[in-house]
């Protein structure tokens, strides 16, 4: 095996998007939105791409940002929820002789440092790192809690059910509070069009109120948001905007996006004027709801933290990990120096 570095890595990665079997966050739709100036300016690096071939096939897509003699896997940076490199249907121990191929590489450039943030413990890529550094190149190992929702094939009245009685009493609650104040609301579910893009600004509005409220009125709170990987992704072609409106106003809302029967959710919010009616409560809830009417979504997948709300709707826990690999530690020879990082 050997490894070239590539200039093309949207047309590679779209050429892999036919055969890849990892989720949204590893598109060439995803790698577009965090090409442009703002996360350069975050990440102090540009997008470095690598390609792992055998036999002149390009095997194994790893898109990186370098800096500093650290490699860091896409979107450890940028924060994305699922981290991993891009690869078809191989085999464990073919992408364990990836990985080794890749590490001397980078350890025969001057690289001396790998880090990956948010990758699936499920995953067949961690299952391939561990394999290769056990414990004397980790630097550190840390746990990562998400919550995902489930949906079963049962009715909407069984998932209800089957939520606990302080649950259910909550979600009540909220509507018979909208009923006593006679609050009118509906809720607006986009996947694409023109309403899609109109509805994300008036979401962006409450976002940025929150935003302010918490961090002040600086440059980045009040523009950088627009920019980040979830606003320019959530309008685009398998991104998601959903609200709960409220008197015509924005009460809450989240956005992400649609993968693999999946519902991924980045982002939500609530209007603190609204917060009496629980509003994030309600919302998802009639997404649920929704999910209900369709075969196409079995899972609302609200990602990163332990937000009470999550698992009041039924959410159960999965993890992520954090790696730190010193690539020295792996190999008992001196590091050969070559490119400069």
């Amino acid at each position: 095996m050997n490894v070239i570095e590539i200039k093309n890595g949207v047309q590679v990665n779209k050429k892999f998007d036919k055969v890849k079997v990892q989720g949204f966050f590893q598109t060439a739709e995803m790698l577009e939105n965090v090409l442009g100036l703002r996360y350069l300016l975050k990440c102090q690096t540009k997008v470095r791409s690598f390609v792992v071939q055998e036999e002149n096939k390009d095997l194994v897509l790893i898109h990186t940002r370098i800096k500093n003699g650290v490699c860091y896997l896409l979107g450890s940076l940028e924060c994305f929820d699922y981290v991993d490199c891009i690869y078809g249907d191989i085999s464990l121990q073919k992408l364990i002789e990836a990985f080794e191929t890749f590490f001397d590489y980078l350890r025969r450039n001057s690289i001396h440092v790998f880090c990956v943030r948010f990758i699936d413990a499920k995953s067949q890529t961690y299952a391939a790192i561990k394999s290769i550094v056990e414990e004397r190149g980790l630097l550190s190992e840390d746990d990562v809690e998400n919550v995902a929702v489930q949906l079963g094939e049962e009715t909407y009245d069984n998932y209800f059910s089957s939520l606990t009685k302080h649950a259910k009493q909550n979600i009540r609650t909220a509507y018979n509070r909208m009923s006593a104040d006679q609050k009118v609301y509906e809720c607006k579910f986009y996947g694409g069009g023109t309403e899609k893009r109109r509805l994300h600004k008036d979401c962006m509005k409450v976002y940025q109120g929150r935003l302010q409220s918490r961090y002040g009125s600086g440059l980045v709170t009040r523009i950088g948001h627009y920019a980040d990987y979830v606003s320019e992704g959530a309008v685009k072609e398998h991104g998601t905007v959903c609200a709960l409106l409220i008197d015509g106003e924005v009460a809450a809302f989240l956005e992400g996006f649609i993968d693999k029967g999946s519902i991924l959710v980045p982002r939500l919010a609530i209007n603190e004027k609204y917060r009496r009616y629980s509003p994030g409560l309600v919302l998802c809830n009639e997404i649920i709801k929704d999910c209900y009417q369709s075969d196409k979504i079995r899972c609302l997948n609200l990602l990163r933290g332990t937000e009470k709300y999550k698992y009041d709707l039924g959410g159960k826990t999965y993890i992520t990990k954090n790696l730190k690999i010193d690539l020295r530690g792996i190999y008992n020879d001196e590091a050969e120096t070559g490119v400069s990082s």
